[in-house]
């Protein structure tokens, strides 16, 4: 029987303020259950050390053939966190889910990110990073490169942490008084010319020349913004609601192709942006997406489509085995150099 390696941060078990993004114990609980119908012998484990004592316990070859891990793992403080667990499969030779560690940095970078999808030619609004280091001097960011208003966030973080109404920032005043309390927790900022619009969101699963995208579709909350204060563990306030125009909706799926060629990730990832006056500005990317039954985006998204969550899992299990029997990257760990 293949085994699963369930690495998770469970959300009743973090730090409060930064477990945003994990998942809850009733989540998981519906994940293994569904994981486990699929033929696998999952096993949850949370804690970095029995991680790792688990992978280096099963590295003999006919051992760690039969594993899959399942990435989860979120972390809290670190530019590397989402990259923790795909660093580290791929170091010692163990198939995963989800994207390498490269691409798993450059998606949690946000500024970084949007220089290279600009790059790329798709529309994203001007930006400016700005460090906790600078922010003694006002001065130190020049506000020339964005007009007002704008909107600022925390740089490397996801689940809209940091993020409410007041993160529209209207002028300086407002802009000394938000960012000084955001830089108490953050230490890097993306300033951004705000877009008065409405968010999209799509979902990729699958590998590069194979990508499956899930239909476009509307993301619909209460309030100005999508902010921390929307997101629950124990249902999902927000709404998705497919009636997007072909023209729009083929342009997305064109864009987030384009982006996933580029950075060669797999799935699962969602896509994010803002539509204003028909123009398509691309926000951000996470690569290591909620997969909960009960409020996650990503599931919902292929749900629409005629894939259950089920099959949803399927694909990214099958994407993670097609990715590790191809991909030269894992070469060093499954030790070809030494035969």
């Amino acid at each position: 029987m293949k085994i699963i390696l369930l690495a998770a941060d469970i959300y009743e078990n973090g730090v409060h303020g930064y477990n945003q993004e994990w998942e809850s114990r009733d989540s998981l609980k519906i994940l293994q259950n569904e994981l486990s119908s699929l033929g696998y012998l999952v096993i949850l484990k949370e804690n970095p050390i029995e991680v790792f004592q688990f992978l280096t316990e099963n590295a003999e070859p006919n051992k760690k053939k039969d594993i899959i891990v399942f990435n989860l793992v979120e972390g809290y403080s670190s530019r590397n966190r989402e990259a923790y667990i795909p660093a580290l499969c791929e170091y010692l030779g163990f198939c995963h889910t989800g994207s390498d560690a490269y691409a798993q940095i450059l998606s949690l970078d946000k500024f970084l990110l949007k220089q290279v999808v600009s790059k790329l030619g798709i529309p994203t609004a001007n930006s400016y990073l700005w460090k906790r280091e600078h922010h003694e001097s006002l001065d130190s960011l020049d506000i020339n490169q964005v007009k007002f208003p704008i909107f600022i966030k925390p740089n490397g973080e996801g689940s809209s942490l940091g993020v409410t109404k007041d993160n529209i920032i209207q002028n300086r005043t407002e802009l000394e008084s938000i960012s000084a309390k955001l830089f108490l927790k953050y230490d890097q900022l993306i300033v951004e010319e705000y877009i008065d619009g409405f968010d999209v969101t799509i979902g990729l699963s699958g590998e590069k020349n194979s990508y499956q995208l899930s239909e476009p579709a509307r993301v619909k909350y209460d309030g100005e913004v999508y902010s921390e204060d929307i997101k629950s563990k124990s249902h999902m306030p927000e709404s998705l609601v497919f009636d997007l125009e072909k023209s729009l909706s083929d342009l997305i799926k064109h864009y987030s192709q384009n982006i996933a060629e580029h950075l060669e990730i797999s799935g699962p990832a969602r896509f994010d942006y803002m539509i204003s006056n028909r123009t398509i500005y691309f926000l951000e990317l996470n690569l290591t997406p909620g997969l909960s039954k009960i409020y996650s985006l990503f599931p919902k998204l292929f749900e629409h489509s005629g894939v259950s969550y089920s099959d949803t899992l399927e694909l990214i299990l099958r994407s993670a085995e097609s990715n590790f029997r191809h991909s030269k990257r894992f070469d060093y760990g499954k030790g070809l150099h030494l035969i």
